[in-house]
């Protein structure tokens, strides 16, 4: 299990290396789970999984040209068991993990504030992917 946060971590910092945001603070490892998809716009609806939750209610991920990948954590010596999967291999009931800057967390957690969040990736955290 160690092995495969360590090379999503070390996968997801090479991804923001390339972008330059290094000013900037990301939260990896958020967890969520969707409970409803709007394939159409790609915006999840999800739920923080946390107890207590640390944001109340529904809320949505704005989810184009978000990558999503998978872990297979079985294989997690294997070479292919990260992969890139599509936004509509996503059902509801699924449980992700996203990575998200704290400005945009902070801002989805002020009270009365959009109830909308910016995400940089969705990992699906539900092992059904074999």
């Amino acid at each position: 299990m160690r092995k495969i946060a360590g090379f999503v971590v070390v996968l997801m910092m090479f991804s923001l290396a390339a972008c330059g945001k290094t000013d900037e603070v990301l939260h990896l490892g958020e967890n969520f789970k969707i409970v409803d998809i709007d394939s159409e716009q790609m915006i999840l609806t999800v739920e923080d999984m946390r107890i207590p939750p640390i944001i109340e209610g529904e809320f949505y991920l704005l989810c184009e040209d978000v990558p999503v990948i998978y872990c297979n954590y079985e294989k997690a010596d294997d070479p292919d068991a990260v992969k890139g999967i599509e936004f509509n291999d996503l059902i509801i009931g699924d449980e992700i993990i996203v990575s998200a800057y704290e400005k945009d967390l902070e801002s989805l957690k002020a009270e009365g504030g959009d109830k909308t969040l910016k995400i940089t990736q969705i990992q699906l955290g539900t092992q059904r992917m074999n």
